[in-house]
């Protein structure tokens, strides 16, 4: 699966300070997020370039209003306020797999 992220995003992924990717409780994603599993890998794309990294899931996790903590809902404030109820994709770094 590919996903095309703003310059920021990637930056932050391929520096490594970002190790999660959310994404909004939709019909829309769970139909593709649902094909991902455990091991798996996942392309992240710098807009429509071919700048691009390769990551494997660790973890998928659906956390909805309910299963949010206090800490939590701090922590995912940005997302929670616009869809309270998302996915948080857990992602390792494949070395070597960029295309620059």
């Amino acid at each position: 699966m590919n996903f095309v992220l703003t310059h920021q995003w990637f930056d932050k992924i391929k520096s490594g300070e970002k190790t999660h990717e959310y994404r909004a409780h939709t019909a829309y994603w769970c139909k593709r997020i649902n094909k991902l599993q455990k091991g798996g890998s996942i392309t992240f794309s710098r807009g429509y370039t071919k700048n691009r990294v390769h990551a494997e899931i660790k973890d998928i996790q659906y956390i909805s209003e309910s299963r949010l903590s206090r800490q939590d809902a701090e922590a995912h404030a940005f997302l929670y306020d616009k869809c309270h109820a998302f996915w948080d994709i857990e992602f390792t770094l494949l070395e070597g797999k960029e295309n620059d």
